[in-house]
């Protein structure tokens, strides 16, 4: 067996020696303190008791300071009412449609007056079972007299023409107007309406031409108020085959009598009663004839 080193040998006994002596110190420190201290060993227990307490009381100090403060209605409050940022105006994807000018109000139009149940009629005369109202025709004797066409005459002789009143039937044929005859309001094509006054003539002097012309006047009235009127120049008539002459015959209707209104306000004389004025005149032998038929306007339209 090797021997072992001698400075280790020392070394174990030094650390022998140091150890002995901390004991007996201790030793003698405590009894010291007991010797001057009786009550020392509960003292030492009590400071080592206030030190664990006060070492508890620190931790749990720094533990409260550490932890955030207690929640509250108040901070909650405060949460609640916290700012919120503002949101980001997002921009219109759609621009702007640009205002539509108003469209001006279309006029008005005024209601047409027919007048009472059987007085206008439209797109034809009334039938014999139809109610019709009492109108009472005007007497043109008692209107005014209105003086032929200047030109015609230096002295008016007395008429020696025979007149008569008609109009062109579906036929193509003259057809006289009677007494209180229904005729159709005719509608222009600018905006204006009429009636047809067509004639016959019989006793011209020395009449054999095959188109004879003639001066004419003709005009229609209601309640002595003349309201419409048509050509007063020269009209071509031709031989009837009676031995008469006429301005009605096929491609003519007659002298357009036009009324002083516009088309549109052709109802104020549907029903009404009119005095067809026609007056020719001759101007070769200078004879002259009048007629008036009394006659009574329904509408050609329905």
């Amino acid at each position: 067996m090797r021997r072992m080193p001698l400075w280790i040998l020392w070394a174990m006994v030094l650390l022998l020696v140091a150890c002995g002596q901390k004991t007996e110190a201790k030793a003698e420190l405590d009894g010291t303190i007991t010797n001057l201290y009786p009550d020392a060993e509960e003292g030492l227990d009590a400071i080592t008791d206030a030190t664990a307490t006060d070492a508890v009381v620190d931790a749990v100090d720094v533990t409260a300071d550490t932890l955030p403060d207690a929640v509250t209605a108040d901070v909650l409050a405060d949460d609640a009412t916290s700012d919120v940022a503002d949101t980001i105006e997002v921009p219109d994807s759609t621009p702007d449609v640009p205002d539509v000018p108003d469209v001006p109000d279309v006029p008005d139009v005024p209601d047409v007056d027919a007048g009472p149940p059987g007085v206008c009629f439209k797109g034809a005369p009334p039938t014999g079972d139809a109610f019709v109202a009492d109108v009472p025709p005007d007497d043109p004797s008692v209107c005014p007299t209105v003086a032929p066409t200047s030109g015609w005459f230096t002295d008016v002789p007395p008429p020696s023409l025979e007149v008569t009143p008609g109009y062109l039937a579906d036929t193509g044929e003259f057809v006289a107007y009677k007494e209180d005859d229904w005729v159709p309001i005719i509608y222009g094509m600018q905006g204006s309406f009429h009636v047809w006054a067509g004639f016959t003539v019989a006793n011209i002097p020395n009449a054999t031409a095959a188109t004879f012309p003639l001066d004419v006047q003709i005009w229609a009235d209601t309640t002595c108020v003349m309201v419409a009127s048509g050509v007063a120049n020269k009209v071509t008539t031709v031989p009837t085959i009676d031995g008469k002459y006429s301005n009605v015959f096929v491609g003519s209707s007659g002298v357009p009598v036009q009324f002083y209104v516009a088309a549109a306000s052709s109802y104020m004389y549907c029903g009404i009663w009119v005095s067809l004025h026609i007056r020719v005149h001759d101007p070769v032998s200078n004879a002259w004839g009048e007629a008036v038929r009394t006659l009574r306007i329904y509408d050609s339209k329905p």
